[in-house]
């Protein structure tokens, strides 16, 4: 049998030229196989991932703020209505005593200066102006931040959401959470963001 160089350097040989097409080309068998494993395993992945988004669909459907939005709200709104006033009642009262503070330390200059000279009263009085200034600046800045925050409430009141076209319905003084809990012949209230009118379910 003769034997080329090439026969020696190559990685494989084949016997004839149809063999040598077979060894060249993949079988479609094996393309085919390699398809379905990876259109199953694509399977198995999409699967995956469907069941992850149900989860957590599942998860957002049982929240306790989408279940109990009514009660939720109503809650929310007892609370901004106690830190209104609370809001209201405290910073004044806070403001009155700092104000009581620097007019104890004013008094205080006041009195130095009236021991010292001219020259030390003329400083104090410098320092006075300014502890004025200061009291003034801090009297603006509790206002606009007051301002601020009952601005920042208002935009949480659920009365804004009654402003965007909802209404709460109640029966005998008693938020609805359910169309179950009305029927037939009973007088309920709507209330509206302007105000509440009465109606009766038919």
């Amino acid at each position: 049998v003769d034997t080329t160089l090439v026969d020696y350097v190559c990685d494989q040989v084949a016997p004839t030229p149809t063999g040598a097409a077979m060894m060249a080309v993949p079988d479609i068998r094996e393309v085919l196989g390699q398809i379905l494993k990876n259109q199953q395993y694509l399977n198995v992945l999409i699967k995956k991932k469907i069941d992850q988004h149900k989860n957590r669909l599942s998860q957002y459907t049982h929240h306790y703020i989408l279940k109990n939005y009514p009660h939720y709200l109503e809650e929310k709104s007892m609370m901004l209505d106690h830190l209104d006033e609370k809001l209201h009642h405290d910073i004044p009262i806070h403001l009155k005593m700092e104000r009581q503070k620097l007019d104890v330390i004013i008094q205080r200059f006041s009195s130095l200066a009236q021991q010292w000279g001219t020259h030390q009263k003329n400083d104090l009085n410098q320092v006075t102006m300014q502890l004025n200034q200061n009291i003034e600046n801090l009297f603006h800045e509790k206002k606009q931040k007051l301002a601020f925050n009952v601005v920042k409430m208002d935009a949480f009141s659920p009365l804004n959401v009654l402003k965007r076209g909802y209404t709460l319905v109640y029966k005998d003084d008693v938020l609805m959470k359910s169309s179950s809990q009305l029927h037939e012949h009973d007088e309920i209230t709507l209330r509206f963001a302007d105000g509440n009118k009465q109606a009766m379910i038919k």
